[in-house]
């Protein structure tokens, strides 16, 4: 079930360098500084968290392939 939202709501949202501006979503960059402010302190959460799972995922990613190197070309390569 998707969730309705009213178009025409106005949102003010404070980014945390203290700039207020309008917005129709609820989310936006600040003009001023160009970091993404929210109206909605879960939201905020759940953005952060969802960078913490991306960054996790691509060490975890290249830790592996860093073994696989190790073990699978690195190895047999140095010993002749």
């Amino acid at each position: 079930m998707s969730k309705t939202t009213d178009c025409t709501a106005q949102y003010e949202l404070t980014c945390a360098c203290g700039n207020t501006f309008p917005s129709k979503k609820t989310r936006g960059y600040c003009d001023k500084c160009g970091r993404k402010a929210f109206a909605d302190p879960l939201e905020r959460r759940k953005y952060k968290l969802h960078h913490y799972y991306i960054y996790a995922i691509l060490i975890g990613i290249l830790l592996f392939v860093g073994y696989i190197y190790g073990e699978l070309i690195a190895r047999p390569l140095l010993n002749f």
